[in-house]
């Protein structure tokens, strides 16, 4: 007895039942990759942070100065100067003045380490740069990473650009302050030229610029005969 064909009906309910099938696996497939894809992107997330942190500490590991130049076995560490020079560890204090031992400029600049902006020394002469960016309202990062430098307020005054100071770690809203403060006396410097003495130097001066009335003032007395 032979079989009959399926009918045409049967065979769009055969295809009909065939695509759903196929659509759930398709379905199935893709929540699976999607899975996957969440998973990957946690795991290259985690792996970028962790890539991140290393790098800062390699930085942070060959530009700080105590590990670039490690002390000597067999010589004790030489105690970082301090307000408390001449202190003891029994808490008694001498008379002998604290000693100095000569550091080798650093070639890199200095990572200041998180935590540690507001503990950087500065010189004589760099204290009045640094109270010239704290009027600015400078960061304490910033004026740590200036600083670090060995600039002086007339070094930035007369050769430092925005770039030097981005490429050293300034931000870029305190180095906008900077720059425009300096702009600013660079432009009363050129309307009113001053013209110090072979005996006194611009170093010797606390002022950006002498005033044009002091000026006139001395040319006047200068011009003035003496009476006799």
């Amino acid at each position: 007895m032979e079989s009959r064909p399926p009918s045409r009906e049967e065979r769009v309910r055969e295809d009909r039942k065939e695509l759903r099938t196929l659509q759930e696996e398709n379905e199935s497939l893709i929540e699976k990759l999607l899975q996957v894809e969440r998973e990957l992107n946690t795991q290259l997330k985690s792996g970028l942070t962790r890539a991140n942190r290393f790098r800062d500490f390699a930085m942070y590991r060959n530009t700080y100065p105590p590990f670039r130049n490690p002390p000597a076995a067999h010589a004790p560490p030489t105690p970082p100067f301090s307000a408390s020079c001449g202190a003891q560890p029994s808490g008694t204090f001498t008379n002998q003045p604290p000693s100095f031992s000569p550091l080798k400029p650093a070639a890199q600049k200095i990572i200041m380490p998180p935590g540690t902006e507001n503990n950087y020394q500065v010189t004589r002469v760099q204290e009045e740069l640094v109270n010239w960016l704290r009027g600015l309202e400078i960061d304490e990062r910033s004026t740590a990473l200036i600083a670090s430098e060995a600039y002086t307020k007339n070094d930035l005054i007369d050769f430092v650009t925005r770039d030097e100071l981005l490429n050293i770690g300034v931000g870029g809203g305190s180095s906008c302050r900077i720059m425009r403060a300096i702009g600013e006396i660079r432009e009363r410097q050129r309307r009113h030229p001053v013209f110090l003495s072979p005996n006194r130097s611009r170093d010797d001066s606390l002022d950006d610029y002498h005033s044009s009335s002091a000026d006139d003032m001395y040319t006047v007395a200068a011009e003035t005969p003496s009476s006799t």
